[in-house]
């Protein structure tokens, strides 16, 4: 919810009587250095902000968002001058933090439109986000301007310039009320859009079959391994584990290195664990150094490649579309008793 007084400002600002009497040359000036100050709003969310909460940054961004307008209320009061603050510090002062906080604001929103965005329409999705903008930066000039025409703001008249102004900065705290809409989450966080439902579906069902599933029948003598782990750890529910070897020759194994260990002990300590119970079964607290750990997947003469998805909560092989067809092919499968 926002109104765009620019046209009302640009006027204020050049007009020698009511305003501070700008030049062209000085506004154009201000403009250009808010726009590099929209360079540190970046820097800012990059360094301090991205562990945060969508909900908070934005809560707080939008709030200090309204604040920043009161500057501009300020500004046609003319009260920096009793506070012996001169125009031009004060002006390039209020545009510039206006500035960053609107790209702090920006940014989150562009982050969590990727996080919902569907496979394969990442291209068109971030198109019509743009459209969505670019309409409401166009919605907010038209009702800008029908205000301003409204209260009787013209560009020799502004004594109505400081209402319309109050009435923008309602409108951004206004915004505040919705803020409970946005995801409580940050952007290591996984929301999954509707596209996604299939493929947690058809790893549910896949995870409540045997431990150990080999599907020989795949082409190009492909192998598909389901591994099922009952160990919950921090997260609910079962993890599924999908191993991929293109060719049976053992020397297209890709080892794992330690890094991709740690992503994918969730998963796969679980099957360790059960190992290790099984030799020592009143053994009570499991310990075990990682070596050992890699040792135990080394085992798997399957394995050559293993990519945690984020968006699934699985470990999947790159093509995504082959494992949707498999798995949708193995679930018909299920369906016609196996046949």
């Amino acid at each position: 919810l926002n109104i765009s007084t620019h046209e009302g400002y640009f006027y204020w600002y050049t007009d020698p009587k009511a305003g501070p009497a700008f030049s062209q040359e000085f506004v154009g000036i201000i403009y250009a250095i808010g726009a590099l100050a929209s360079m540190f709003g970046v820097l800012i969310y990059h360094k301090k902000l991205k562990g945060y909460s969508f909900r908070n940054i934005l809560f707080f961004a939008q709030l200090l968002y309204g604040l920043s307008g009161m500057l501009d209320l300020v500004f046609i009061k003319r009260w920096n001058i009793v506070l012996g603050i001169p125009d031009s510090f004060f002006v390039i002062t209020e545009e510039s933090f206006s500035r960053i906080i609107s790209k702090i604001r920006w940014i989150p929103m562009i982050v969590l439109s990727t996080r919902l965005c569907p496979l394969g329409i990442e291209g068109t999705f971030f198109a019509f986000l743009m459209c969505i903008d670019s309409f409401g930066q166009l919605a907010s000039k038209w009702s800008g301007g029908f205000v301003l025409h409204a209260f009787g703001v013209t560009r020799h008249e502004f004594g109505n310039l400081w209402l319309v102004i109050l009435l923008r900065n309602l409108l951004r705290f206004t915004t505040l009320c919705f803020i409970f809409l946005v995801p409580d989450s940050d952007h290591l966080d996984d929301l999954v859009p509707c596209d996604f439902v299939f493929f947690v579906f058809v790893f549910v069902l896949l995870t409540l079959e045997s431990a150990i599933e080999v599907n020989p029948s795949l082409e190009d003598g492909n192998r598909f391994l389901l591994l099922r782990s009952d160990y919950a750890g921090n997260h609910n529910g079962r993890h599924t584990i999908i191993l991929l070897q293109n060719s049976p020759s053992r020397a297209t194994r890709t080892f794992m290195d330690y890094d991709t260990i740690g992503q994918a002990v969730d998963g796969i300590c679980g099957l360790y664990e059960r190992k290790l119970k099984e030799i020592n079964p009143s053994l009570r607290n499991l310990s075990y150094d990682i070596t050992d750990l890699y040792n135990f997947m080394d085992g798997f003469a399957d394995m050559s490649a293993l990519v945690y998805e984020h968006s699934m909560h699985a470990y999947l092989p790159y093509d995504r579309q082959w494992i949707k067809q498999k798995a949708f092919s193995h679930l018909k499968r299920l369906a016609n008793g196996g046949r």
